[in-house]
């Protein structure tokens, strides 16, 4: 294992944050809504790598929603034809002792570019979303209005793309929970993004354990003083 990258002494716990060396692809371990679709000539990136000119892929999924011939079209009007079936955000790759991916392209022009697209159909949305048009309001469970389907999706394909950008570069942990004397009590990995998530779920873990044992001690509690046992005859217990 390597070493760990955060330790915390939390409530008589020793909290210790390690980088997750199995890493899973989220694009393949996870349900997501959106598609990654990319073309490199060393990396297999995203959901989709397909063969031939993007331009061909672009026109051929044009063609699914319109009863003419896109293979001549000008992209300037495949992209028409799209922008009212899906929804697009470019994908920028930054190669350099290690790859980065990006819905925004990178500052160095000689080591990045756009390595191709994620998207979703509008008609994903609209299920998803339970909207008649992409441009209605999406209401949560809760009734609480977050706004135009279109752009609470647009934030969920961003997310996605940070998640995958978290299994590319490793920014990826797991945490371990010991007591006072070495034991571990709970451990737990696939926490992708900000190291305070693996922290903030590790402190739960001890606030569970804690809880549990607290519990315990006053159920034994009562239990002695049901049975009216003696303070002699009491084993100390975990406060």
């Amino acid at each position: 294992m390597r070493d760990a990258v955060e330790t915390i002494e939390y409530r008589g716990y020793t909290i210790k944050i390690y980088p997750d060396e199995e890493l899973s692809n989220p694009r393949t371990e996870f349900d997501h809504l959106g598609t990654l679709v990319c073309w490199h000539r060393r990396y297999n990136l995203g959901d989709e790598q397909p063969g031939g000119d993007p331009d061909d892929f672009l026109r051929t999924l044009a063609a699914g929603h319109v009863p003419f011939d896109t293979e001549n079209l000008a992209m300037e009007t495949v992209w028409k034809i799209l922008d009212r079936h899906y929804l697009f955000l470019p994908l920028y790759l930054y190669d350099h002792g290690g790859i980065t991916i990006s819905t925004g392209p990178f500052s160095c022009p000689w080591d990045s570019g756009q390595v191709g697209w994620a998207y979703i159909s509008h008609a994903d949305i609209r299920k998803e979303y339970g909207v008649k048009c992409v441009r209605h309001c999406y209401r949560d469970h809760n009734g609480k209005n977050r706004g135009k389907a279109i752009d609470v999706a647009k934030a969920l394909l961003k997310s996605e793309v940070e998640e995958y950008d978290d299994f590319l570069t490793g920014n990826v942990y797991g945490y371990v929970v010991k007591d006072k004397d070495g034991e571990s009590l709970d451990s737990c990995w696939g926490f992708f993004g900000d190291v305070k998530y693996a922290i903030s779920e590790a402190k739960s873990a001890a606030d569970g354990k804690i809880t549990a044992i607290r519990k315990a001690h006053w159920e034994q509690l009562k239990a002695w003083i049901r049975n009216k046992v003696g303070l002699q005859h009491r084993t100390p217990c975990l406060a």
